[in-house]
Formats: structure tokens, C-alpha cells, sequence
């Protein structure tokens, strides 16, 4: 154990000292996996859970998070500020064309440390939540149980990824063929065949059963669920257990790539106490971009009504409502320095 801790600290050296942009750091996460591997295995057979559990935090999203580091560090400062703003048109324009260079490239000067187990326990308080936390090796599947007051409970179970990764993927929408279906509020069918249910059950029995007698007994308790590979592409509050019921009929979730990451936001919470409390709501924009297949995504017409019936609990003054041809990101980006809580009720398409 003492040469898998010395191994740690020396891949956190060199993470800290390295080329600082997020590509280099994602691929050398990627690349010394298998030495959180090995460390994750040594302490779940020694039950040192919460050591186990934080040891999985020092690769999670580490790229991330030097990059919200980094625009920290930037804001305090605010050096430069004015100076980016200024210089002639030809200057502005090479920094325009060194900018568009570098858009795939974002660099990370700061180096922030992983979550460590009292921070874990510190976070899970603030957030009142209880905490499933997932680790995917090629042959087996970590879970951990983390709550205010209680011991961390570990569970390691035999499982190939390529076999969870199958399973996944029949979860997906279009993805098993069969009768039987449902209709998204965009239009869209979404397979919902006994193939896929089987997937979500046996999904269940994999990521919620083995714990679940270490998950609060209270519905509508929160879950705060780190997932882990090909888990982000698992929707865990339609989880089916052999009732037939949803994990969101018992639990309220909200998931995360890292718990250092919520750690980070209590700073954002704090900031946000301190304004007046506004809310802006952004709904079935105008304006969809194309998708990487040249189709354009279809209206949500029924997320106004959403958020009109939501903006109904606040006061009209703390509300800022944007759709249709108002939901653009000029508009968005506007609203920002004054808002304390964003909604967005529309598609997502995510980037690289």
C-alpha cells in the first residue's frame, strides 16, 4: 500500500507540473487509470472505503476542474481586464484568430487538489444528500454509500465493463428494435420495448440493489450520484426495480462528473446568498442549432408552459423569462451578472 501511495502522490506531481491545457491533463488521466485501479482494489479488500472512494476522485474530472480553478484565479486577479479590450483593429484581430486557433485548447494554468474524505462528508451536509458513488474497471464495478454521520459503506462486484457497456447501450433511445414506445414532448419516439425494460431492471440490480439498504428510508430523500465511464450515459432516476417502480419515485437525484466539483460550487452558493434572489428561465428557443448529422433539433412547445408554471411560485419582479425568439445567447448572457438561478427547459447538444 505504501508504494501505491507514493505512486499517487508522483502522478499528482507530474499532473501538476505538466503541459497546462485540458487536453493534455483528460489524456493522462486516461493513461494512469490503471494505477487508481490497482490503488481502488488495495484499499476496498482492506474496507478502507472512504479512502477508496476519495482515491477515485484524484482522476475524476481533474481537467474540469483546473479549468474552473483557472477562471477563478483569472477573476481574482482581474489582470488584464482592460487591456483585452483594448489595442488597435490588427491586434484585435490576431488575438480573434489566436483565439479561434486555441478554441480546442482551453488552458488551465491552476492546479486544484482532490476532494478529501472530510470534504466528501463536508459537502454531503451542505447538500443534505446522501452520496452513490460509482468506479468502472475493465473487470469490476465499485460502488460507494457516503452520508452526513454515518460510515462509508464500499461494494466491489465482478462485472466486465464490456458487458455493463452492453447493457447501456439497450437503455438508449432507438436502440432496441420491438413494438412498443413512447413520445418525447419534441415529437420524437422513444423505444421503450420489453428489451430495454429488462435493461433498466438489470440496471437497477447492478447500481442500486447491492446498497440499498444503506439509502435513506425517507421518500423524496436526495441522491447525489457519481457515475463513472460508461454510467454517464445511464438516466439513473429511470431506474426500474422488480416492482416496476422508478428510483425517481423514491428519491430526488442530481448527479455529478466529481464530488470536488460540488465542493467547488459552495463557493458559487455563498456568492449567491448575498444577492437579491433572481431567476431566469430559458425555454423551446427559436433558434436550435444543427446537429453533428445536419438535422435540426424539433420545438419543445410544452416547456413554456413548464417554466410559466414554475415562475408562478416567485415573485414577478425576481423572474426573467426567455423563449421563443427571446431564448438566444445574447439574451442569456445578459441576464447573467444579476441572476441567481438559471432553468433551462430545452434540448442540450453536447460538444467535445
Amino acid at each position: 500500500m505504501a508504494y501505491a501511495k507514493e505512486a499517487q502522490n508522483l502522478l499528482e506531481t507530474a499532473l501538476a507540473h505538466m503541459e497546462p491545457n485540458d487536453i493534455n491533463k483528460r489524456a493522462y488521466s486516461v493513461k494512469v487509470s490503471d494505477v487508481y485501479d490497482r490503488m481502488i482494489a488495495i484499499l476496498m479488500k482492506e474496507k478502507r472505503y472512504d479512502e477508496a472512494m476519495a482515491a477515485s476522485e484524484q482522476t475524476r474530472a481533474r481537467a474540469s476542474l483546473d479549468l474552473l480553478y483557472t477562471a477563478r484565479a483569472k477573476k481574482d486577479s482581474k489582470a488584464g481586464v482592460g487591456d483585452a479590450a483594448a489595442g488597435t483593429a490588427e491586434q484585435q484581430t490576431a488575438a480573434a484568430t489566436s483565439a479561434r486557433t486555441q478554441e480546442l485548447v482551453l488552458r488551465s494554468e491552476a492546479h486544484g487538489e482532490a476532494i478529501t474524505p472530510a470534504q466528501i462528508t463536508d459537502t454531503l451536509g451542505r447538500l443534505q444528500s446522501t452520496l452513490i458513488g460509482y468506479w468502472v474497471s475493465d473487470e469490476t464495478l465499485y460502488t460507494w454509500v457516503a452520508r452526513p454521520g454515518q460510515p462509508t459503506y464500499g461494494a466491489a462486484r465482478p462485472l466486465k465493463r464490456s458487458v455493463l457497456e452492453a447493457l447501456v447501450e439497450q437503455t438508449q433511445p432507438g436502440t432496441a428494435n420491438g413494438r412498443g414506445g413512447l413520445r418525447s414532448r419534441g415529437g420524437a419516439a422513444i423505444s421503450g420495448t420489453e428489451v430495454s425494460r429488462t435493461a433498466w431492471r438489470r440496471l437497477y440490480d447492478l447500481l442500486i440493489l447491492p446498497v440499498a439498504e444503506y439509502l435513506p428510508k425517507e421518500t423524496g430523500s436526495r441522491l447525489t450520484i457519481i457515475p463513472s465511464g460508461p454510467l454517464f450515459r445511464v438516466a439513473f432516476p429511470a431506474l426500474t426495480d422488480r416492482s416496476g417502480h422508478y428510483l425517481v419515485e423514491r428519491y430526488a437525484t442530481h448527479s455529478s462528473p466529481t464530488i470536488g466539483l460540488l465542493n467547488f460550487t459552495a463557493e458559487n452558493d455563498e456568492a449567491a446568498k448575498a444577492m437579491t434572489p433572481h431567476y431566469v428561465f430559458v425555454a423551446d428557443p427559436a433558434r436550435f442549432p444543427l446537429t453533428v448529422d445536419g438535422l435540426r433539433l424539433p420545438p419543445l412547445p410544452r416547456t413554456e408552459i413548464e417554466v410559466q408554471m414554475v415562475s408562478r411560485l416567485l415573485p414577478t419582479e425576481q423572474v426573467t423569462m426567455l423563449h421563443g425568439e427571446d431564448a438566444g445567447l445574447r439574451e442569456l448572457t445578459a441576464s447573467l451578472p444579476t441572476s441567481t438561478t438559471l432553468h433551462f427547459a430545452t434540448h442540450v447538444v453536447m460538444s467535445d
